[in-house]
Order: structure tokens, then C-alpha cells, then sequence
């Protein structure tokens, strides 16, 4: 009788702890990362008369699946990427948006019909005006979207050291409830909850992977320990900027490209170099260069100045370096070496000496693309009644390298490669030549416009075959030696939208024949956009209107193709989501038929227990 009780009080016990658990799960239904909780109730084993003894009540445990959890992280780091792309490709497409009366598509149109106007009528006032009006409206569009998108650029940055806290709280945070948990004997569930839902936020920033089958606990970016138990790993954003530098080098990756083409260098010979069209400098055959001051300099760096140290056809690669490096402007900017230098230990730069002739490097102070500079690199070849030959030259490609910034993540010193993340996002965007950087990309192709439209503006020549044009810089390699037959304009300098510049006082040295040249350019579909002479064989040309609207297309095919893999990647996310949740979430109208099932038990139990006591004074009482 006594063990028919114990039977009862134990039933009793557990109706009562499962029903305690019921609530609980009903009460955090809407508990962000909670888990819905089962109690483990076992039969407690027989007697030696076979007879059972009751129940047991042992773990109260989450209901989880880990598989499927790690697959949502996984997923939700593919959506995080898109999502944080999605966002910064509209705020881009919002800068190229324009109206009917507004933007540059708009202000290009105008810009050419003011440019009709003036040709109907060179010298009204108001249409000059009306023309320098919108030729400065032009450039100011594209300042603006450029500075937009540099302006996005430097959020973009910000918000990836913003996340990088963040990333590093979540990690201190996981480390401190593993401690935690060290401290106690079971886990608890509601650390265990807590741990997952910050798990999950964390996968929001950067691709991670969470060994929790074995202790200790271990949360790795990429292979790289996060977390190991209750310590935590620091990142930080790392960023490398390495600077512009042009090689004006031959084949043999030795001596001077510019030899081949100069031949000997004689008097009247003149090498100008310039940059950003600002500062120039130039050094003639048989003269000194000079300081500032006018005091001669040593150019073979034996330290003395004397008659070796005069401009000829064997130093004057070392003179234009000593040129440049002695500009009050370009030394700001660059500095000039007579062929590639070394680095100690230390990394200082060991200057190649200059008691030989090897060939020109510059290089950028500052790194990266905001230390970029445009230069040019003319050889005049003259006598004593002008210039008989002008050659441009052009920097050795393959040798030479524009500014670069990389930026990425990392921890005491060691640079940490993502493969998922609003992070990822974030730092292929901020990194130069990524091969996923929609700013540059944007960038570059307003810049070829910027070059293009100013190279057109500058030059021009007529042929006196035919009549027809020689576009641009294409005017001075096709008239041969007497430069005499292109036409100077200038109203644009600059070759990029930073250095775009118009030139309000060449308008009054319009004539006739250029407008007429200039009128052209409207109509003109076959201009090739690649930041060098007019390419007839290009294979994408077009006008400047058509090209500015492929701009305006790529970008919004770009917004849209994001979005549509966005809507893909969240359809994978909510589908997983939707599983798992079946699994873990509190369903209430299940935990409500629980509710009346255990307490049914539990009322059933209480009325076992009540009768068994009854019956068990009945026979003491007939006993007595």
C-alpha cells in the first residue's frame, strides 16, 4: 500500500514539473533565441516483485537541431553579404538619378545646345555666357556624383570599424558565457539559448564555424580561432596602401624606354614633366637644373656641380629626377628615382645612386588611390627655328601601378580572410582592386568619360585630305612632324573628375573653324572611352550621351541583379528558418493540449494518492 502511494506522490511529482515547464515554455513564446524545453520523465526501474515503482524525473532539455542550426548561419551570412550590397549599390544608384530638368544626362544636352547656339552666333553675349554656364554645370555634376560615391566610400569604412566592435562585443560576450557555464556543473538552457542567439548575430558580420560537439568550445572566422572556452580573440580593421608608381623602363627592365625613341639628344632639346597639369618642370640640352633659387644642382651625385652635371643624351633621366625631387610643388606630391630602390631591415628606402643612368621612377608620397597624380612625359625636339618634333611618352604598364588601398580584417598583425558577411561586403568595396568593387568601378568609368570629353575639348586637327577630324590627342599622332596643323582649344583640362577643369577664357579665342569641330562631338557615335587617343578599331564605341547612360544601366543592373539574388538568398534563409523553427519554436496550441494533459495527470495523481491514504486509514482503522 505504502508503495502504491510513493507511485502516485512520484506520477504526482512529475505532472507537477512538467506542467511548471508548459507554463514556461508559453510564457517565452515570444523570447528572442528561446528554445522550447522538454522534460525527461523515465519509468523508475521495478521491484524485486516486478511491480513498478514510478516515474523519474531527470533533464529538462532544449529542443534544437544543430545541423540544421550551422546551415542558417551559413545561410544567414549569404544574406547579411547580399543585403549589405544591396544597400550600398542604392545608395550609389540614388546619385545617378536625375529629372527632367536636372543631372548631368539633362545638363549634357543642354550643354551641346548651348554649344549650337554660340556656333549660330559667336560673339552674343548671351549665348557665351549661356555656353560657360553649362560647360561649368557639366563639371560640377560630375564632381558631385564622384564625391558622392567617395562620400559612400568613407561610410563604408566607418560602418566596417562600427562592425568590427560589434564583432568583438559578440565574441566577449559568447567567452563570458562559456565561463559561465564552466562554473556550473550542467549547462544551463538559458545560457545555451543566449549563446546560440549571439552566435547567429555574429554570422550577420563575417563567416564562422562552431565546433560545440567537445569541449572546450571553439568559434573560428575562416579557420582562424574566434573563441576558445572563455577567451576571446580582438580583431581590428586592417588597411595597406600602396602608392602610384609609373616606370618609364625597357624590355631589359634596366634602362629607359625613352632612349629608343629620343636617339641623341641634342641643343634646343627640351623634356617637359608634368603634373596633375599643375606643376611642371623641364630641363633643356646643355643647361643646369636648377633649384628655386636658381642655384645649378648635382645630377651624377658626385657632389660637386660642374660641366658633367649639363642636360645631355646620357644623364638626362637623372636630371628629370633631380628636377622633379627639387619642385616646390611635386616634391609635395612624388618623388623621382633613377631606377627601382631597395629597403633595409627596417624597411627605410635605400636610394639607387646616380653615378650611372638607369631609368625613371615615380612614385607617389601617399598611398593609396587618394595619393594618385596625372602626369605627362614630353620629349620637344627643336632647333633654331621651333619644335620639329613632339613625342609623348607613356609609362611601361606592365611595370608600373596605380594607388591601392586593401582593406580587411585582422588580429595582432595577422590579416583574417572572410568569405561571407556584411563585412565581406564592405571590404571588397573599400579594397581598389578587389574584382568586386563597384565604387572604383563607378569611378573609373566617370573618369574615361571626364578624359575622353576633355581630350576632345583640348585638341583637334583637320584633314587636308578629306576634310574629316582627328579627335583629341589622335590630332597630334596623326599630322606627322609639323605639330603647326592641330588645333589647340583648352577649354577642358584634366584627365580624370578630380582634375577636370574648364577653362573659362579660352572660349574668346573661339573661332569659326572650332565651334564648327566642336558641334561635331554631339553626334559623334564613334568615340572610344579608354583613357588614351581616339581608337578606331575600338569595340565599344559610342557617343558621350549613349555612354553616360550605360553608366546610368549598369548601375541599376547592378542594384537589380543583388536584389534578385537578395530575394533568392532570403527565400533559402526563411525556408531553413521555417524548418528549424518547427523543431525548436513554442507552438502554443501544442503546449496548451500539454497544459490540460498534464494537468489531468497531475488532478489524477493528487486523487490516487488522496484514495490510497484513505484506504490506508480505513485498514489501520479496522486494525485498531
Amino acid at each position: 500500500m505504502l508503495n502504491g502511494i510513493y507511485i502516485a506522490e512520484s506520477g504526482l511529482w512529475s505532472a507537477r514539473v512538467s506542467l511548471e515547464n508548459v507554463t514556461n515554455n508559453i510564457a517565452n513564446e515570444n523570447t528572442p533565441g528561446y528554445k522550447k524545453r522538454t522534460v525527461n520523465v523515465s519509468e523508475t526501474g521495478n521491484n524485486s516483485s516486478g511491480i513498478g515503482r514510478g516515474t523519474t524525473v531527470g533533464d529538462v532539455v532544449r529542443a534544437t537541431s544543430d545541423y540544421l542550426y550551422d546551415n542558417i548561419m551559413d545561410e544567414t551570412t549569404k544574406e547579411a553579404y547580399l543585403d549589405e550590397l544591396s544597400s550600398m549599390l542604392g545608395q550609389i544608384e540614388a546619385l545617378f538619378q536625375g529629372t527632367e530638368t536636372a543631372g548631368l544626362a539633362t545638363d549634357l544636352d543642354k550643354y551641346f545646345k548651348a554649344l549650337d547656339n554660340l556656333k549660330s552666333n559667336p560673339t552674343d553675349a548671351n549665348y557665351i555666357s549661356s555656353y560657360i554656364a553649362q560647360a561649368k554645370t557639366l563639371v560640377e555634376d560630375l564632381k558631385t556624383i564622384y564625391s558622392g560615391i567617395e562620400a559612400q566610400e568613407a561610410i563604408a569604412k566607418e560602418s566596417a570599424e562600427l562592425d568590427v566592435k560589434e564583432v568583438n562585443s559578440l565574441l566577449q560576450q559568447i567567452a563570458d558565457i562559456n565561463h559561465e557555464l564552466g562554473t556550473k556543473s550542467e549547462p544551463t538552457n538559458d545560457l545555451l539559448d543566449k549563446r546560440d542567439l549571439l552566435e547567429k548575430q555574429l554570422a550577420k558580420y563575417v563567416d564562422i564555424e562552431v565546433h560545440r560537439e567537445q569541449e572546450p568550445y571553439e568559434l573560428s572566422i575562416n579557420g582562424v580561432t574566434a573563441v576558445w572556452h572563455d577567451s576571446a580573440r580582438e580583431f581590428s580593421v586592417g588597411q595597406s596602401d600602396s602608392p602610384q608608381r609609373d616606370k618609364y623602363v625597357a624590355a631589359d627592365g634596366t634602362t629607359s624606354s625613352l632612349a629608343a625613341r629620343i636617339g641623341t639628344m641634342d641643343a634646343d632639346d627640351t623634356i617637359v614633366y608634368t603634373v596633375n597639369n599643375v606643376g611642371s618642370v623641364e630641363i633643356k640640352f646643355g643647361e643646369f637644373v636648377t633649384d628655386s633659387q636658381g642655384n645649378a644642382l648635382d645630377i651624377n651625385g658626385d657632389n660637386i656641380v660642374d660641366a658633367s652635371d649639363r642636360v645631355d643624351d646620357t644623364n638626362y633621366v637623372r636630371a628629370l629626377g633631380v628636377a622633379i625631387n627639387n619642385d616646390p610643388y611635386m616634391n609635395k606630391l612624388v618623388t623621382a628615382y633613377n631606377g627601382s630602390y631597395s629597403k633595409d631591415v627596417d624597411g627605410n628606402i635605400i636610394e639607387p645612386d646616380l653615378s650611372a643612368e638607369r631609368y625613371l621612377l615615380v612614385e607617389a608620397k601617399k598611398g593609396g588611390p587618394q595619393g594618385d597624380f596625372e602626369s605627362t612625359l614630353e620629349f620637344k625636339r627643336a632647333d633654331a627655328t621651333g619644335v620639329t618634333e613632339n613625342m609623348a611618352f607613356e609609362r611601361t604598364e606592365s611595370q608600373s601601378r596605380d594607388g591601392k588601398t586593401e582593406v580587411y580584417l585582422e588580429s595582432k598583425g595577422r590579416r583574417v580572410d572572410i568569405t561571407g558577411g556584411s563585412l565581406l561586403a564592405r571590404f571588397e568595396n573599400l579594397t581598389t582592386d578587389s574584382g568586386k568593387n563597384k565604387y572604383q568601378a563607378y569611378k573609373d568609368l566617370l573618369d574615361q568619360f571626364a578624359f575622353t570629353f576633355s581630350d576632345l575639348h583640348r585638341e583637334y586637327a583637320v584633314s587636308s585630305t578629306d576634310g574629316s577630324y582627328y579627335y583629341g590627342e589622335d590630332s597630334l599622332n596623326n599630322v606627322g612632324t609639323n605639330v603647326q596643323n592641330a588645333h589647340a582649344l583648352n577649354l577642358f583640362s584634366g584627365s580624370s573628375v578630380k582634375t577636370l577643369e574648364f577653362n573659362e577664357l579660352a572660349v574668346q579665342d573661339l573661332d569659326t573653324m572650332d565651334l564648327d569641330y566642336l558641334v561635331t562631338l554631339q553626334s559623334k557615335s564613334d568615340l572610344s572611352f579608354e583613357n588614351g587617343p581616339q581608337n578606331p578599331d575600338s569595340i565599344s564605341s559610342m557617343s558621350f550621351m549613349d555612354f553616360y547612360k550605360d553608366i546610368l544601366v549598369k548601375v541599376s543592373s547592378d542594384k537589380e541583379n543583388t536584389d534578385f539574388l537578395l530575394e533568392s538568398q532570403l527565400s533559402v534563409t526563411q525556408s531553413l528558418s521555417s524548418t528549424y523553427d518547427q523543431v525548436v519554436k513554442v507552438d502554443k496550441d501544442e503546449q496548451m493540449l500539454d497544459l490540460v494533459k498534464f494537468q489531468a495527470a497531475y488532478e489524477a495523481n493528487a486523487k490516487t494518492i488522496t484514495v490510497m491514504d484513505q484506504i490506508l486509514q480505513t485498514l489501520l482503522g479496522i486494525k485498531r
